[in-house]
């Protein structure tokens, strides 16, 4: 609901923004209608399920990358957020805590409160109006990714430490 009208609220404010969503989920079919039923300067479009490769193409054609998670989820890291961060996207996060700690450190993005059209609307047009900004805020989102989400180095360091659990 707050996706929707913040992108209601930034195509009044005549915000020229583009918000992709893929994926699949109960709220698809209510993505899918306002998709359609939106118009004005800043859109909304539905991608449905998307296979891997059409999923780095899509990120690949973006600036930034929605973490739109309720803090009541419990996830404190979502694996989209590495996704992004590795397609060198700068976040726009709802989650309090930990991935916002590490947005900050780094600088890369922005955090807006969950649930709350006028904040994350906020946060959008703030990155759109300042191009200088939000390309900084990818190449921190890029250097998050490689010091703090490289599976390569992590998931090693993971399994040494479980193994340290049976002795």
């Amino acid at each position: 609901d707050a996706l929707v009208a913040a992108v209601r609220r930034l195509a009044s404010d005549n915000v020229a923004a583009r918000f992709h969503v893929a994926g699949t989920g109960t709220l698809e079919p209510t993505i899918q209608r306002a998709a359609t039923s939106l118009t004005g300067s800043c859109r909304l479009v539905n991608h449905g399920l998307l296979g891997r490769h059409d999923y780095v193409r899509l990120l690949s054609a973006c600036d930034v990358g929605l973490v739109c998670v309720r803090p009541e989820s419990q996830v404190v890291l979502p694996n989209k957020a590495g996704d992004y961060a590795a397609a060198g996207l700068a976040l726009v996060n709802s989650l309090p805590g930990e991935l916002e700690r590490l947005i900050d450190r780094y600088g890369a993005g922005v955090t807006y409160t969950a649930g709350d059209a006028a904040s994350l609307a906020r946060e959008v047009a703030g990155l759109a109006a300042d191009r200088p900004r939000l390309a900084s805020m990818r190449r921190a989102a890029r250097r998050m990714a490689a010091a703090e989400f490289d599976r390569e180095r992590l998931y090693p360091a993971f399994a040494a430490w479980l193994e340290t659990l049976h002795t």
